[in-house]
C-alpha cells in the first residue's frame, strides 16, 4: 500500500512541477514527452497512466499510455477511470501548497471570513 501512495504521489509531483518546467516552451513537443512517459512507466513499473495537460484553459494533450487490465491486455484510454482511495488527499495537499505558494491563500491566516480562493 505504502509502494503504490508512493508512486501516485511521485506522479503528482510529476505534473505539477517537473513536467511544467521541463516542457513550458512555447510550442508543446508531445513526441518527446511520449518517449519522457513511456520512460517514467518503465522505471517506476506502472502498467498504465491517462494523462490530460491544460494550458490557458485549452487541451494541448491527452492520451492513454498501458494497460488498465495486464491479464487482458486492455489499453488505457482518456475515458479510463482508476480508483486512487486515499491519494486523493495528496492531491488536495499539493494543490492548496501551490495556491498558497502564488499567493491566493495564506497557510497562516485563520479566523479570516472574508478571505477567499
Amino acid at each position: 500500500m505504502k509502494r503504490k501512495l508512493g508512486i501516485a504521489v511521485f506522479w503528482v509531483v510529476v505534473f505539477l512541477v517537473v513536467v511544467p518546467g521541463s516542457f513550458a516552451g512555447e510550442s508543446f513537443d508531445s513526441g518527446r514527452f511520449k518517449e519522457f512517459i513511456h520512460q517514467e512507466m518503465k522505471f517506476w513499473n506502472v502498467p498504465g497512466a491517462a494523462i490530460l495537460i491544460i494550458r490557458d484553459g485549452k487541451i494541448i494533450f491527452a492520451e492513454g499510455f498501458g494497460y488498465r487490465d495486464l491479464k487482458n491486455k486492455t489499453p488505457v484510454t482518456t475515458k479510463t477511470l482508476f480508483g486512487i482511495g486515499s491519494c486523493s488527499k495528496a492531491f488536495t495537499s499539493m494543490l492548496l501548497a501551490m495556491l498558497a505558494d502564488e499567493k491566493k491563500i495564506d497557510f497562516d491566516r485563520s479566523g479570516d471570513s472574508d478571505q477567499s480562493i
